[in-house]
């Protein structure tokens, strides 16, 4: 069964280009990441011409989290948005690809070296915890810096007049941490107390929008209590469409149940369910797993909703928001990424299972496409020197010598057989896929990245370091 990946303009210009992808995909032994940063700027500027519709200050932080892409970064850079980092690692790459401190906000497990380099730097910090609020404070006194800029991370934000069904975070303070940490604001001015930050991966938007009336709960406390917070930050977790065509995922769940229900062999690498079951009383239960994958809204109509939605003055929380001056952050990271680039795997050989059915081993892993974290559920594309029709359906399987080393747990349709030296395409996989969980287990080589530009319609390869978005390129 078919589940077809979305595809831009830009990455269809690209898989055009037989020739150049073979001699790309040869110049690393290991899986070949090819990234399309310009296609971060339109995302981009489709975010910020959303944004434009409301009438509130806006602040785009790129999530490092997503990428370990230098070129990215820089491309986020040249978009003029802002950068959320996570680690020290994360803020060097940033300072690397040309923030400043300025434009970079600090998020995630600090330690003191973390810390240090963001005082010293003049980054904006989101403080998850009153012990690390006290060591910023005992930082300022000993770094040559006269001022910080924070914001407080609250991780049990519970509107009072609704029950939300939310998870509990690692991250952030208990709301009943705020007077002890205003206490310490109050005793330190130097460190400005900027905003409310907060993140959770809820996808709906009623329950979102109770979130961040809390958050201005908070920011209201915070004014009344002498402070001049104006920043509420809604984290990331904005999504768009992953596939061509949804009734196609459609069809596969349907497919999955009926298997699961009838206890028949399923199109998948031993019986592989995706957490559909059979329970107790004889019906499906598991499918919103899933169907969670294809039913997410569009991060447009999530954020109409979610501004729009009614305060208790039953007026929009936007209206508040802009009346109030208190400006909206968001850290997209996956959404900006979204097109960005594809992966290419040499296939090493094509085997036959049980009952005859073709697996095809790759010169990569679960862990050069992040597989374990982001599970590969469309159809990766077979790029091949020869036509010739001989359908055929193949699992994708890993370089590793482990049982579990699958690149796609669906046996995936091919109007070609694949063959040795042929490439398996893997698409979209600029964020988190193509490289969160990189390694080198059983000393297989990592993937290596590259950028791809267009001048005068041509494909050019570059390495990360040397690529600049400042240089003329094609708008195609």
């Amino acid at each position: 069964m078919k589940i077809e990946a979305k595809s831009s303009e830009l990455l269809r210009t690209l898989l055009e280009k037989k020739d150049f992808l073979f001699e790309a995909a040869s110049l690393h032994q290991g899986p070949v990441h090819l990234l399309l940063p310009e296609q971060l700027s339109r995302n981009v500027e489709e975010v910020k011409s959303l944004l434009e519709e409301f009438d509130c200050i806006n602040h785009i932080f790129f999530a490092h989290k997503s990428t370990k892409s230098l070129a990215l970064l820089k491309e986020a850079r040249f978009a003029g948005i802002n950068l959320d980092v996570a680690s020290l690692g994360e803020l060097t790459n940033g300072l690397r690809a040309g923030f400043t401190g300025t434009q970079i906000e600090c998020t995630g497990p600090k330690s003191s070296e973390y810390l240090e380099a963001a005082l010293l730097h003049g980054c904006a910090i989101s403080v998850d915890s009153l012990s690390e609020l006290q060591k910023i404070v005992r930082f300022t006194k000993r770094l040559p810096i006269k001022q910080a800029s924070i914001l407080l991370r609250i991780g049990d934000l519970s509107p009072t007049h609704k029950v939300l069904k939310k998870r509990d975070s690692l991250f952030g303070l208990p709301r009943t941490a705020l007077p002890e940490a205003y206490a310490m604001l109050k005793e330190n001015p130097h460190i400005t107390f900027k905003g409310v930050h907060f993140h959770n991966d809820v996808r709906d938007a009623e329950t979102q929008a109770g979130t961040l009336l809390c958050a201005i709960d908070i920011l209201v406390e915070a004014i009344q209590q002498g402070f001049e917070p104006t920043i509420i930050n809604i984290g990331g977790g904005l999504r768009t469409a992953q596939f061509a065509n949804k009734q196609q995922v459609r069809a596969f769940i349907q497919h999955l149940e009926e298997g699961v229900s009838k206890q028949e062999p399923l199109e998948t690498w031993r019986n592989y369910s995706y957490g559909i079951y059979l329970n107790q009383r004889g019906t499906i239960s598991g499918r919103k797993g899933l169907s969670g994958k294809i039913e997410v809204p569009e991060y447009t109509s999530f954020l109409r909703a979610l501004l729009t939605t009614q305060g208790r003055d039953g007026r929009p929380l936007l209206e508040f928001m802009a009346e109030n001056m208190i400006d909206l952050a968001l850290e997209p990271g996956f959404l900006l990424s979204q097109q960005c680039g594809l992966t290419l795997l040499r296939v090493e050989s094509v085997n036959q299972g049980a009952e005859g059915r073709l697996i095809v081993k790759v010169a990569g892993n679960m862990y050069n496409l992040s597989s374990q974290m982001v599970e590969q559920l469309t159809d990766p594309i077979l790029i091949s020197k020869t036509k010739e029709k001989s359908p055929c359906s193949a699992l994708i399987a890993g370089n590793l010598c482990r049982e579990e080393d699958m690149l796609s747990k669906r046996f995936i349709p091919f109007e070609q057989r694949p063959k040795q030296g042929d490439l398996i395409c893997f698409l979209n996989t600029a964020a988190y896929a193509g490289g969160f969980e990189d390694g080198t287990p059983i000393l297989q080589p990592e993937g290596k990245r590259f950028v791809v530009t267009f001048k005068d319609g041509k494909p050019t390869l570059l390495s990360e370091e040397l690529y600049s978005p400042w240089e003329e390129r094609d708008d195609l």
